[in-house]
């Protein structure tokens, strides 16, 4: 790890970071702006629950898969996304030495994000919406983690120049002198050289040589590549190099470790009380991240239904879009706005297809989402209700239980079989109503119920106590089925 504070190691990885996010802009201007992609919900059919962009769930997904992989225990790694909703490496964790220490470190991803989707990707791609939103994706994710990675590669630059003066910097980070620290570790001639760098090869990487390699053919404009450092990338590294409060706590981190400059060692008494307050916070953050994450998994479905049948304006608009795409005009937006309009202008004979065949959608739906159902083991089901209940506790609305259709049926209780058997037995409905069997039968359900109940309170305690009879052995019954049930799925 002593490598990463080579000041010769350091600029070969930044120049290498240079072709990277180059090369990167290139292949996302190959698309449309996708604005949609960047925006909060704009994906919420596709993503129900998702309160983010469409970007965020990918590099959420994205950085999932990276972190078990432990990329962001790497000491130039950081997410974009929540470390707390990061898993943990399924890999073994490796031991880096402590190059940086963590009150030191500082991550502006927030900041890269934004500079990136509102000004870098408007200026690099064509206005309008292509619908190739997965790489679109793909290669926003790439871009923003070069840049990120770069930006904060300036730590060690600080790190490394620290080491090598540490009375000239702890003498400025005391006297909180920004205007020092910033002598001491950036250079305007190196910045300089840096801007024309970039051009030249934004300038050569993007040309067309199928066309000649003109000016007007570029696949990026290098004015925009030099802009976004000049503008945000240098910036932002300085952010993380030179900031005094983190400077500060640099310092304060080092005084608890031994460090050796010209044969002398710095060194402070107060290093294992610092070390146990250390371990005492990181621990304590453990338990929070691990908390999060059980509160998290703890109201997320396991469930993967069959995914629901397009209403009927929904198939229209699929008939729309597809006409649009051999037209080759794929401006989202406008086409949903005309698609609407003309479904609104059709009558209801020529919505009718549309409708037939989303109902056929839709019945086919219910018949897989009922098999999918009957599918389900016990458990699955049991966990799944579990986690229902929560949510509607929690004010979630439209949330209900799911019926197990494999599970034993609940019998009927002694009036609800009475009940049932005036419906369905016309000798025993003619013996309770007489000549008014008939009218009871086609009246309401209200009026059949008020005049069922009449007749079950006048009814003889003999005639009940033989409903009772059945209704306590038919409980006993389901009672045994349902315990055996349950039993063959443990």
């Amino acid at each position: 790890m002593a490598q990463l504070l080579d000041l010769n190691s350091i600029r070969s990885v930044l120049v290498r970071l240079e072709d990277t996010i180059i090369f990167s802009l290139i292949e996302r201007a190959q698309f449309s702006c996708n604005a949609r992609t960047y925006q909060p919900c704009a994906f919420s059919n596709e993503l129900p629950g998702w309160q983010g962009s469409w970007l965020d769930w990918i590099l959420l997904g994205t950085e999932e898969f990276q972190a078990k992989a432990r990329r962001y225990q790497s000491p130039d790694e950081y997410p974009f996304s929540n470390p707390s909703d990061l898993p943990d490496p399924v890999l073994p964790p490796l031991e880096y030495e402590p190059v940086l220490h963590e009150p030191a470190v500082t991550n502006v991803n927030d900041k890269i994000m934004q500079f990136y989707t509102q000004e870098i990707v408007p200026s690099i791609t064509k206005p309008g919406d292509d619908l190739n939103y997965g790489s679109t994706a793909t290669r926003d994710v790439e871009t923003l983690q070069a840049v990120s990675r770069r930006v904060h590669y300036g730590m060690f630059v600080s790190e490394s120049k620290y080491r090598a003066d540490v009375d000239t910097f702890n003498t400025a980070i005391k006297a909180n002198d920004v205007k020092t620290l910033e002598s001491l570790i950036t250079k305007p001639q190196v910045e300089a050289a840096l801007l024309k760098r970039l051009e030249r090869k934004a300038r050569h990487y993007g040309q067309d040589e199928s066309q000649g390699g003109s000016m007007h053919d570029m696949k990026v404009d290098p004015e925009v590549v030099v802009r976004m450092y000049k503008d945000h990338v240098i910036p932002l590294t300085k952010v993380v190099e030179v900031e005094p409060d983190l400077l500060a706590d640099q310092l304060q981190s080092f005084v608890g470790l031994e460090i050796v400059v010209n044969g002398r060692a710095y060194t402070d008494p107060a290093t294992k009380t610092q070390d146990a307050e250390k371990e005492k916070a990181r621990k304590q953050l453990e338990k929070e991240k691990e908390k999060a994450k059980k509160a998290k998994d703890a109201v997320k479905t396991k469930l993967s239904p069959p995914k629901q049948a397009p209403t009927a304006w929904q198939l229209f608009f699929i008939e729309e879009l597809d006409k649009a795409r051999q037209q080759g005009k794929i401006e989202i937006g406008v086409i949903s706005h005309s698609a609407s309009e003309l479904y609104k202008k059709l009558t209801d004979a020529e919505k009718m297809p549309y409708v037939e065949h989303s109902k056929e959608l839709r019945a086919k739906q219910a018949k897989e989402f009922a098999e999918y159902i009957k599918s389900l083991p016990y458990d699955v089901l049991k966990k799944e209700n579990s986690l229902r209940t929560k949510l509607r506790k929690q004010g979630k609305k439209g949330v209900q239980k799911i019926r197990d259709p494999n599970a034993p049926k609940r019998p009927l209780t002694a009036y609800f079989a009475y009940l049932k058997d005036l419906r369905d037995k016309e000798d025993f409905r003619q013996s309770i109503f007489g000549n008014d069997a008939t009218g009871w039968l086609q009246s309401s359900i209200i009026d059949q119920s008020r005049a069922a109940s009449d007749k079950w309170k006048a009814l003889s305690e003999d005639v009940k106590q033989t409903y009772k009879d059945k209704a306590t052995e038919a409980k006993k019954k389901y009672e045994d089925a349902k315990i055996e049930y349950q039993n063959s799925f443990l």
